[in-house]
């Protein structure tokens, strides 16, 4: 759940803390993959200031005590920020793992320190998280870096709070804590995390919907034309069949015979179809999210479908040229 409050102050995340049901609560700017983005340039202690065209730049934003873990950020060295992280504290900073390559390649980048363009404040880095989707879904090692809140005065704070309890419950508990501190105190924009992410991934949703409907229609019409393909060749040896079945031939063995022709036909597909696959998954990586063009479960998922459907498509065939009388088939030409 996350909630816009305007004005507000630092013990609304104590006093959300404390409520029935909440497992973590803390505050931030903004949250990741929100329309809210914003990007600065750095510079690492110790290195050159760089030229204006070989910056480092990174997205940025203000995070309260225990924000990495509400979001379920992983830690990766050091600490989150504290309560102790105040005006008057030491200025420190947190940043994501990807940042720490790009300012201190081959180095450990914890306990060194960073500032904010050419003049800004130097910040000790006191802990690295693991690397996130910040902009949309297509981010691959985004730079990221995080500034106490406590440490900067922000008049429009989100709240964000982790809770099992069903949400419109949740939001209630949530807004009747907040009008308890202050009944004037502007709450907006409040609703789960899917509810805020909704427009961000309205295109990955689109995109996935309109691949899945064509995937569909695809398998829809491979089993079409596969079961035509299988038919007529099981019509055109119905007298073969029929001569085999004239001789001794059992069902068994002329169904054995049919589905070893499909059984090659159908390896044959799967190499060309397997090769095709992989030249053009790399075209379509843009829009897979958290899994590889070259996932070999969905492979293996794709072979198995196209097999069960390949021997559909032979048995129905062949169990119906198997019903003719094989006199009839003998006569025919």
């Amino acid at each position: 759940i996350s909630a816009c409050l305007v004005g507000s102050e630092m013990c609304i995340r104590d006093r959300v803390q404390t409520l029935p049901g909440i497992e973590s609560a803390s505050l931030s700017n903004t949250i990741p993959l929100s329309l809210d983005v914003s990007h600065t340039s750095l510079v690492a202690y110790g290195r050159p200031v760089p030229r204006p065209t070989e910056t480092i730049g990174a997205i940025y934003y203000y995070a309260g005590p225990g924000f990495f873990h509400t979001l379920q950020t992983r830690l990766l060295e050091g600490r989150e920020f504290t309560v102790r992280d105040t005006p008057d504290s030491p200025k420190v900073v947190v940043i994501n793992k990807a940042l720490a390559k790009r300012l201190f390649p081959n180095e450990d980048a914890l306990g060194k320190r960073v500032r904010q363009g050419a003049g800004g404040e130097w910040r000790q880095i006191v802990g690295i998280v693991e690397d996130g989707k910040y902009q949309s879904l297509n981010d691959e090692n985004q730079p990221a870096i995080f500034w106490p809140m406590f440490q900067r005065y922000e008049n429009t704070t989100t709240l964000v709070a982790r809770s099992h309890l069903p949400a419109d419950q949740l939001i209630s508990t949530l807004r009747k804590a907040v009008l308890s501190m202050d009944r004037s105190m502007p709450l907006f924009d409040v609703g789960t995390l899917e509810d805020h992410l909704a427009l961000p991934l309205t295109p990955a949703r689109l995109a996935a919907s309109a691949l899945g409907g064509f995937g569909f229609l695809a398998v829809l019409l491979a089993a079409i034309g596969v079961y035509g393909a299988m038919a007529y060749a099981v019509a055109r040896r119905t007298r073969e069949i029929g001569i085999r079945v004239a001789i001794g031939a059992s069902k068994r063995n002329v169904l054995a015979l049919v589905m070893r022709r499909s059984a090659l036909l159908l390896a044959i597909g799967t190499l060309c179809g397997v090769g095709a696959a992989l030249a053009a998954g790399r075209f379509f990586s843009a829009v897979l999210y958290g899994i590889s063009p070259k996932d070999p479960v969905t492979y293996l998922l794709a072979i198995a479908l196209m097999t069960g459907i390949t021997l559909l498509a032979c048995a129905i065939p062949a169990q119906r040229a198997l019903a003719v009388d094989s006199a009839t088939a003998l006569r025919e030409e």
